[in-house]
C-alpha cells in the first residue's frame, strides 16, 4: 500500500443521474468508430444526443466533413447532449462484456457513467465530458 493523502475520489462519482439509456454495446462501438473517422482532426471529440427513443452520435471536422448516425435505445429521463473523447468511450466499452450497456448522465458538463446492463454491479466506468465551444 502506498501511504499518503489522496483526493476524495468518491466526490467525483455522482450520486444520481437524470437520464439513463440502455444501448446495444456492439452497435454503440460500431457507431463510435464511424464517428471517430470524422473526429480525429477535431480533438477526437464526438457528441452524444439522447432524445425520444434514439441516440444520435455526431462528429465533424472542417477538412473531411461531418457524420451523424442514429440508433434506437431505451431512454429513461429527460435526455440531453454530452461530448466525449471517443477513445475514452471505446476503452470503457471494451471492458464491458455484456450485450447491452447502461449509459447514465445528468448534464453536459457532469461525468457520465457506463455499466453493464446485465447486473455486473462490481464494475462501472466514470467518464468526464468535454466542454464544447458553440
Amino acid at each position: 500500500m502506498i501511504e499518503g493523502e489522496f483526493p476524495n475520489w468518491q466526490k467525483i462519482i455522482p450520486a444520481s443521474f437524470v437520464t439513463k439509456a440502455k444501448i446495444e454495446r456492439d452497435e454503440f462501438i460500431r457507431k463510435i468508430k464511424i464517428a471517430s473517422i470524422f473526429a480525429r482532426d477535431s480533438g477526437s471529440i464526438i457528441r452524444l444526443k439522447l432524445e425520444g427513443k434514439k441516440l444520435t452520435i455526431m462528429a465533424n471536422t472542417s477538412q473531411v466533413g461531418s457524420n451523424e448516425t442514429e440508433t434506437e435505445v431505451e431512454i429513461n429521463g429527460k435526455g440531453g447532449e454530452i461530448a466525449f473523447n471517443y477513445r475514452y468511450l471505446l476503452e470503457a466499452l471494451s471492458a464491458i462484456d455484456s450485450e447491452d450497456v447502461n449509459f447514465e448522465m445528468s448534464e453536459s458538463l457532469t461525468p457520465g457513467k457506463l455499466t453493464s446492463a446485465e447486473g455486473q454491479k462490481d464494475f462501472f466506468h466514470i467518464i468526464m465530458p468535454v466542454r464544447l465551444q458553440s
